[in-house]
């Protein structure tokens, strides 16, 4: 199978996934639409191939050893109130995933995956909480997962269903994956027929009170960044809060020491 490319998703996300998860049960599904559609008129290992000479057809970022991707972050409120920050990715095989958040130029959250382990970090105090197994460790390996250049789906995702669907006249491949988690919903994404890009993810969040909330991730402005066919606008709804993220920069293969992935380490970074 063909690697799966981070075109929809943004670990700015991803502390709030963390935070809100708990367990449950797939009986509470209802709110992503899983109903079967149309049979697809193509395998899911042919989508994946078509998927991947639309936005990497030069196997530049599944053969990358390191990457750092920079992002833009606005954030708001159901009660319009607007936050604005940035993100930085930094990827080193075989599995090492660091992301600063940054606002006003100063750190105010990390988060490292590595080894299959994670951590939240507090910049200022550089003090750190592992993330405890379960349900919240395996949504970081998830999104990690989706995150790491030439990784598989059948490495990411129990099983894999695909359909298709018509949303506002235009037709769409859909992909049911699902992990081997009973408390993590599956992850449901939209791909456009015609290019073959993604277009939306949806799935749940559930709170540690028993709520839930409907997670749409949807992807707009596809752009060329060092050679890889990436969504360089975001827009992610939860619980009434919109995030919109966009694309800063994007490069593969800059030099990443070690020191970046470990606890203890300082970091300074640009606006």
């Amino acid at each position: 199978m063909k690697p799966f490319l981070p075109r929809i998703f943004s670990w700015v996300l991803l502390s709030g996934i963390v935070l809100t998860a708990s367990s449950c049960s797939f009986s509470r599904e209802d709110l992503l639409e899983l109903e079967a559609g149309e049979p697809a008129d193509i395998t899911v290992n042919e989508l994946y191939q078509r998927m991947t000479a639309a936005t990497d057809p030069k196997k530049l970022y599944a053969n990358a050893k390191t990457y750092k991707l920079v992002q833009e972050v606005e954030s708001v409120s159901e009660q319009k109130n607007r936050d604005f920050y940035n993100t930085v990715v930094l990827f080193k095989k075989p599995d090492s995933v660091k992301q600063v958040s940054i606002k006003n130029g100063k750190a105010f959250l990390m988060i490292l995956y590595k080894d299959g382990e994670a951590w939240y970090i507090n910049p200022i105090n550089m003090k750190s909480s592992k993330i405890p197994s379960g349900t919240p460790l395996n949504l970081v390996k998830t999104f990690s997962g989706m995150l790491k250049p030439g990784n598989q789906y059948e490495e990411i995702f129990k099983t894999v269903e695909i359909d298709v669907t018509y949303q506002a006249g235009e037709k769409y491949y859909r992909l049911i994956c699902r992990v081997d988690d009973p408390g993590i919903a599956p992850y449901v994404f939209y791909i456009d027929a015609e290019t073959y890009l993604t277009r939306k993810l949806e799935t749940i969040l559930y709170t540690q009170g028993g709520g839930r909330s409907l997670y749409t991730a949807i992807s707009e402005d596809y752009a060329w960044f060092a050679g890889v066919k990436m969504a360089k606008k975001l827009l992610v709804t939860v619980g009434g809060k919109t995030d919109v993220t966009r694309i800063v920069s994007f490069v593969l293969n800059p030099d990443l020491p070690d020191a970046d992935f470990t606890l203890t380490e300082p970091w300074i970074y640009e606006k």
